[in-house]
């Protein structure tokens, strides 16, 4: 018996290995860690696969903001990427969270959309319990 997909599942795309793109593999490392705890019994009719792409010298990120990528409607599973920002005052951690929003934003509205769902409400709230924390 397998277990359940999560509702929301966060990564990262590194496009360098400097000290600076380590960073924020360690940030996204631990928001993945923070939103994996906070999903213990939730449900959601969409399963969310957060991808945070950070620019470098391998691989560039020539957009911002975050963007709709594969979606696969018999799993209905989304994949959304999110672009750091190359140059950022914030810390890692105040810019993947409000990325984290705005990509349950634009799935939120890829689901109604595509007649997905009405709303993401079981995401939000695992988004709020890790914001809040």
């Amino acid at each position: 018996m397998s277990s359940p997909q999560p509702s929301i599942a966060v990564g990262g795309v590194l496009g360098d290995s400097d000290s600076k793109s380590l960073n924020w593999a360690r940030a996204i490392g631990e928001l993945s860690r923070q939103v994996e705890h906070a999903q213990a019994a939730t449900d959601s009719p969409l399963r969310l696969s957060i991808e945070f792409h950070v620019g470098g010298r391998l691989a560039s990120v020539d957009w911002s903001g975050v963007r709709t990528g594969r979606f696969n409607r018999r799993r209905a599973q989304l994949i959304v990427q999110a672009a750091v920002p190359p140059f950022s005052e914030e810390d890692e951690r105040a810019v993947l969270l409000r990325l984290l929003v705005d990509a349950v934003d634009q799935a939120e509205a890829f689901a109604v959309r595509q007649g997905v769902a009405d709303s993401l409400t079981e995401i939000r709230i695992i988004v709020e319990h890790v914001i809040s924390q």
